[in-house]
């Protein structure tokens, strides 16, 4: 009699090149109920067998011999096909910093050896419930495919569009991670940002679905709107793994900064990922409301960019389009103004107005930045009692 299957998944593989692992591994998913198990030993048979075969999730351990499951998960999350895949870390180490570096790789989930069943269950579901992009998106493309098979174009792209309605949802689960992260609650920034990417990768894929539809009814101008926004889609998916790479690693390297999200944003700018940061100084504001230096923060990173004006402009743009309280104009304004003039500088008084106008000579922006080094000295150089972790 087969026994009842406890978890969300029907396969599993495990990966070990330790024998013991492998067959404890094999134990628990037994116990757990996974009809079907497959183990390997090395890497490389797992990736071969995986380009061949459909799996459910994947149980890695953390040390492959020749490398590492983060380096490993590194490879799978740049290939679409695994993007998704729920991959389970098994490792012997518990600690603070090999968790955050392995959910920086983008895992799914975390099991400490020796696991017990009560915990690879918790694993699993956190896993599947990170992997499932919503019921109702998943259903609307399965009978997208449906009505594509039937030659049903228009239908199709109506179901399809149904799928891909609640634009804003990524966005909202991939704010939750941070959140969830900059808090050390581990597991619950795991689904969420794994829910971010799942949402993404299927309205990429219904964007395509709706671009190789409209192709086939002679609309070229509609398929094309429809790749731009499959490849947007994409585009937010690496964003979401550059953040979450970033801001684990400034946990790891600084875990007493008092607001991690103005050091993520420097990082950010620094990258010229100027949409990030604008997100990343968002949550800045709402991680500290009294807002003390925030501005200032950002004006000091747009410091270090050859176009201080122009990043700022971007940074403000990008915090308003991520649900700042103020709009774009008032932020820019935040950033660029309330700096005092240099001694001999009066000429430079009202510049706040002046470096509104996209007219401004090269003049005004090295008096801007001769301000804000000012105003920087003045308050006593960094904002953060210890120099940033990605700082010069």
């Amino acid at each position: 009699m087969r026994k009842k299957n406890l978890s969300p998944f029907n396969s599993v593989l495990a990966v070990s090149p330790n024998r013991e692992h492998l067959r404890l591994d094999r134990t628990a998913l037994r116990t757990a109920g996974i009809p079907e198990i497959v183990t390997q030993p090395s890497i490389e048979k797992a990736l071969a067998w995986m380009s061949a075969n459909p799996v459910d999730v994947v149980i890695l351990d953390a040390n492959l011999e020749r490398t590492t499951a983060v380096r490993v998960l590194r490879l799978l999350r740049r290939r679409q096909s695994f993007a998704t895949l729920p991959v389970i870390v098994a490792s012997t180490n518990g600690s603070r910093n090999c968790v955050l570096e392995t959910l920086a790789a983008g895992c799914s989930g975390f099991l400490v050896r020796p696991y017990s069943i009560e915990g690879l269950l918790k694993q699993c579901r956190l896993a599947a419930s990170g992997a499932n992009p919503g019921q109702e998106r998943v259903a609307a493309m399965q009978q997208a495919q449906q009505e594509t098979r039937r030659g049903r174009r228009r239908r199709a792209i109506a179901t399809m569009e149904r799928a891909t309605s609640k634009q804003d949802e990524a966005r909202q689960h991939f704010i939750k991670g941070c959140s969830h992260l900059t808090a050390e609650r581990f597991e619950l920034a795991l689904v969420s940002f794994n829910k971010a990417v799942a949402i993404n990768a299927l309205f990429a894929e219904a964007f395509i679905g709706m671009a190789n539809a409209w192709e086939a009814l002679g609309e070229s101008e509609k398929a094309r709107l429809c790749m731009r926004r499959a490849v947007d889609a994409h585009v937010r998916n690496n964003s979401i793994s550059r953040t979450r790479d970033v801001l684990a690693r400034i946990l790891m390297d600084n875990p007493n900064t008092p607001n991690p999200f103005l050091d993520l944003g420097f990082a950010l700018v620094r990258q010229e990922e100027f949409k990030a940061a604008g997100q990343a100084y968002t949550l800045a504001v709402r991680h500290d409301a009294t807002g003390n230096g925030i501005y200032t923060a950002v004006a000091r990173a747009c410091l270090f960019t050859n176009d201080p004006r122009g990043s700022a402009r971007l940074i403000a743009t990008a915090m308003a389009e991520a649900g700042s309280a103020l709009p774009s104009g008032a932020l820019y304004k935040r950033i660029m103004g309330d700096i005092p003039s240099l001694p001999g500088l009066d000429a430079a008084r009202g510049e706040t107005d002046q470096m509104a106008d996209d007219g401004g000579s090269v003049m005004n922006d090295i008096l801007a930045v001769l301000k804000y080094t000012w105003k920087l000295y003045r308050n006593g150089g960094p904002l953060t009692p210890q120099p940033l972790s990605l700082d010069f």
